[in-house]
């Protein structure tokens, strides 16, 4: 039998993983990370970060559903050569489920059209990806060439993420990590430990461990950091939230432990949180505004304060300003854009020089529609040295397929939607997705109280109607609320 050459083995494995960092699947629930807005929190989750950066598993260009739930089929990249042309390189060959997940993806070389490689995988009834599954054709055999596994606890976070690689005739962990949860009777995380795979000894080793602590009414008031020395548990860093009366995160007190004194020191305090969206998670909701204070001999001094805004298409402006001698001057602008169909055209960071953007780092996409389906996605990256953008590849997206019923994540989540917003008269309330036994409703304003209230026990889609006209001009929180979790919008009353 014909071996597998170490030549197609790298040309195989840049393909399954060297073109993955920059790749989603649009409808797929193998999901790419979006980082939490930078400054917030980041000391304590940046960990999580790079856990998750550094284990992506996607695996082909980026696919793009346009207005109407399509997805191409096949899709045939190029790469820019040094003679500035487009070289045809690969053609991708895609199936779906109902969910838009995708199930299969068969890899030709362009030239030749010979098949290279297939991935394969597999969801759960929750359409969460417990295997993809790679491998390359042999003389017109299949044969196992690397793996991800992952599997998840009932309610639904990672327990195990495995990356494999067939040595036959067994698959051998190569990388990986473990998280293990600890909940309290009302399912809330109380701990985390975190384990990563140990190749040389194939072992489990701990890495570090959350902690999280909770108030009567389950809002979440302190995490403590601890990281593993090889024999004990070190504590590292203790976030204190302060949450105002319905549950939503305004100020963060970050500390860190002092191992001579054994103490927590004051290192920051993140005041003025203004949220864009509060899911309950601060690690999974938007914000818009917030001040970093630094501790420094013994008192509070300004530090950083950050502003985003967001568009109507999923993107944002992010500044960051310093405070120096006195003042607020700029420092850091990150730019994340997307189009009306929510496919992303730029990402760009740039650094306030001499009274000016000056770009350091960022790409984007050239996008072309037909209708609505995306047929054609040119990639460009700057060029720091030359200060231009410069093509990178191209893909090219045909045998468009309909898929409906989905949202983005490929199943539907629920949600809250309040309309219009700022709102002067008639406030339209509409939840989706979401359990309709014992569901509340309350509007809530900034001095905690509560001033309106309704209880429903009716299924399918809500949409309620309130009269807002007597309320106070101000900003209010709506929390919808049933027995397995809550919701929170930010409406304005002018």
């Amino acid at each position: 039998m014909k071996k597998f050459t170490t030549k197609m083995s790298f040309v195989l494995c840049a393909l399954f993983f060297g073109i993955s960092f920059n790749f989603s699947v649009s409808g797929q629930t193998n999901k790419t990370f979006t980082p939490v807005k930078k400054g917030i929190f980041e000391k304590i989750h940046q960990k999580n970060k790079l856990v998750n950066s550094n284990l992506k598993t996607e695996v082909i260009p980026q696919l793009y559903k346009s207005t109407n739930n399509t997805y191409p089929q096949e899709i045939h990249s190029y790469y820019w050569d040094v003679t500035t042309i487009w070289m045809a390189d690969y053609n991708y060959f895609v199936t779906y489920n109902d969910h838009a997940n995708i199930l299969s993806e068969i890899i030709v070389v362009a030239n030749t059209n010979d098949t290279l490689g297939r991935i394969m995988n597999t969801y759960d009834n929750e359409g969460r990806q417990t295997e993809s599954l790679q491998q390359y054709l042999n003389n017109g055999n299949w044969e196992n060439s690397w793996r991800m596994v992952r599997t998840y606890d009932d309610q639904g976070n990672e327990l195990v993420s495995l990356q494999q690689s067939w040595q036959y005739p067994n698959w051998v962990t190569t990388d990986g990590y473990k998280k293990s949860y600890t909940y309290d009777m009302n399912d809330n995380i109380t701990e985390v430990l975190w384990q990563f795979w140990n190749t040389g000894i194939t072992a489990w080793e701990n890495y570090w461990r959350d902690f999280y602590t909770y108030d009567s009414n389950g809002y979440l008031i302190e995490l403590i950091d601890q990281t593993w020395n090889g024999m004990s548990w070190i504590s590292d860093d203790k976030v204190t939230y302060t949450n105002n009366a319905v549950g939503v995160i305004i100020e963060a007190l970050i500390q860190d432990w002092d191992d001579i004194s054994s103490i927590w020191v004051n290192e920051s305090m993140i005041i003025n949180i203004v949220w864009h969206n509060w899911t309950g998670d601060p690690d999974e909701s938007d914000i818009e505004s917030y001040t970093s204070l630094e501790w420094d001999s013994g008192i509070w001094v300004n530090s950083m304060r950050t502003n985003i805004t967001y568009d109507a298409y999923g993107g944002y402006i992010e500044i960051e300003e310093e405070y120096i001698n006195g003042n607020w001057e700029n420092s850091y602008k990150e730019s994340d854009l997307y189009d009306a169909h929510g496919n992303k055209y730029e990402y760009s960071e740039e650094y306030w020089i001499n009274n000016n953007w000056m770009m350091q780092d960022g790409y984007k996409y050239l996008l072309t529609y037909s209708g609505i389906d995306l047929v054609e996605r040119i990639s460009q990256w700057w060029n720091y040295i030359t200060e231009q953008y410069e093509n990178q590849w191209k893909e090219e997206y045909s045998d468009f397929i309909t898929i409906e019923g989905i949202d983005e994540n490929g199943i539907l989540s629920a949600s809250l939607i309040l309309y219009p917003n700022p709102a002067r008269g008639i406030l339209n309330l509409e939840v989706k997705n979401m359990d309709k036994e014992d569901l509340s409703i309350e509007i809530v304003n900034l001095n905690g109280q509560v001033i309106f209230s309704k209880q429903f026990n009716n299924t399918g889609q809500l949409v309620n109607k309130i009269d807002v006209s007597n309320y106070s001009k101000g900003i209010y929180f709506v929390k919808v609320q049933n027995a397995k979790e809550i919701k929170v919008g930010k409406i304005i009353i002018q």
